[in-house]
């Protein structure tokens, strides 16, 4: 394997249990929003969680010493953490497909991740089969993969859909042969008129048809109040 010995080792290997959320939302811009939580199970661990102190850099390749302290011009997820789960946060914004499939976390779990456009219109989201992390991290329990998504899936290989969301769950019984893949149209969406509506896809429409509503109503008003003095004289 490359450069896959995760800093997280550190507390990992010293934990009870341990369990992994990971979500990656994919937005109606087609940006990425990648958030990672490690879930203590055990009471014993909260000193563990709450004295976690290391910088996790984005880029699988940059060098070892930035895990010790944060170095310039190395971009870091943002860190959050409290007495039973720590959390792992980055966006990819503008379309940024290659910083995310070199994102160190990603590639500590998988072979590789890809995106790839298909025709100029399908994308595809998958990896390599190997789930890697739980040949070094024996206290961990679970892994839990999650991408959200409102574009039209074509097809997948999930074990949940709920809503927009698709969830992989991954244990030391399937991890050797769990990959992920995901086919869009990010020309089509499956909002509902609702969902589009709080998302603020008709604003505009809203705020213009106000605004004739308003106008006709105050002229509605006037002719009234002007018919109601001519018939008086």
């Amino acid at each position: 394997m490359k450069k896959k010995l995760l800093i997280l080792v550190i507390l990992l290997l010293s934990l009870t249990g341990c369990k992994v959320e990971y979500k990656l939302n994919l937005d109606n811009k087609l940006n990425l929003d990648e958030n990672i939580e490690l879930i203590s199970t055990s009471e014993e661990d909260k000193d563990k969680f709450s004295s976690f102190d290391l910088y996790i850099p984005i880029d699988k390749n940059v060098p070892y010493g930035a895990f010790q302290e944060k170095i310039e011009g190395i971009e870091y997820y943002k860190t959050k953490k409290n007495s039973s789960k720590i959390t792992f946060k980055n966006n990819y914004l503008n379309q940024n497909y290659e910083q995310y499939i070199n994102s160190y976390i990603v590639n500590s779990a998988y072979d590789y991740v890809s995106i790839t456009s298909i025709n100029n219109e399908d994308l595809v989201l998958s990896s390599s089969k190997k789930f890697y992390l739980f040949d070094k991290f024996n206290n961990l329990e679970e892994v839990k993969i999650t991408i959200s998504t409102t574009y039209k899936v074509i097809e997948h290989n999930a074990d949940e859909v709920k809503n927009h969301d698709y969830t992989w769950i991954i244990n030391k019984d399937n991890a050797d042969n769990k990959g992920i893949f995901l086919e869009i149209n990010p020309s089509k969406e499956t909002l509902t008129f609702m969902e589009k509506l709080i998302r603020g896809d008709y604003f505009n429409t809203f705020i213009i048809t106000l605004i004739f509503i308003v106008i006709g109503t105050l002229i509605y008003l006037i002719l009234k109040k002007y018919s109601k003095k001519r018939d008086e004289i």
